[in-house]
């Protein structure tokens, strides 16, 4: 008994690992319907299994003029046991991802998928150094924002981000903070923001909560 659990042990460790990247391309793509690309796979396996993908992207939709909707540098995911069952990553964290969302003039949005559900299901998500532009021609909207994570002990994480860009035609500048990445999948409860806006010289601020998803209107509730 003890030597099977050497072997495996054994196996387990010494495991080349890369040869997975392409079928987790494959599957990958499958799940979210477009094609996604790995540059690199590491995985190192423990109580807690820890799987880095390097040089990530994901493609835009089919009506899109710029490729890819997504990259990152590096995606890191941590796997419990249980979550190594459930095929679905307990944290993930980001290292200078980069992604474009945008709606085109029929108001169809990049991060809806064809038949319009939320694939990617995540506990935990960490932002190291991001990057997000959103352009929508009905608003005349072309804002880029830079977007980061911070851990506070003792309290959920702050999304933090600050940016400029045109919103109905006109100059904007913005920052501000938000609950974590993961709050946002909450579809219906609220979800703290504070915004502080300028545009045309004029100062805009909004502190409250926004009720949505990422596939659902949003309103803010102004305290």
């Amino acid at each position: 008994m003890v030597g099977v659990i050497v072997a495996l042990a054994l196996v387990i460790a010494f495991f080349p690992w890369r040869i997975l990247r392409a079928p987790l391309e494959s599957h990958l793509s499958s799940v979210l319907d477009r094609p996604v690309t790995i540059g690199a796979l590491a995985v190192e396996p423990g109580r807690v299994t820890r799987v880095q993908l390097d040089d990530v992207t994901i493609a835009n939709a089919p009506w899109a003029k710029e490729q890819p909707m997504a990259r990152a540098d590096s995606a890191v995911m941590y796997f419990t046991l249980g979550a190594l069952l459930r095929m679905r990553p307990d944290y993930v964290q980001l290292v200078k991802p980069d992604a474009l969302l945008e709606r085109n003039a029929q108001g169809d949005a990049n991060w809806r998928f064809d038949d319009g559900e939320d694939r990617l299901s995540i506990e935990a998500v960490d932002i190291d150094a991001g990057k997000l532009r959103y352009r929508d021609p009905a608003a005349r909207a072309d804002v880029s924002v830079a977007i980061s994570t911070q851990a506070i002990e003792g309290q959920a994480a702050l999304l933090r981000f600050s940016g400029r860009g045109t919103l109905r035609g006109e100059a904007l500048t913005l920052d501000g903070q938000g609950g974590g990445v993961n709050a946002l999948r909450r579809t219906g409860e609220p979800y703290p923001l504070k915004v502080r806006a300028r545009q045309v010289g004029d100062i805009l601020g909004a502190i409250g909560d926004v009720k949505a998803s990422l596939n659902k209107s949003t309103h803010v509730a102004e305290e």
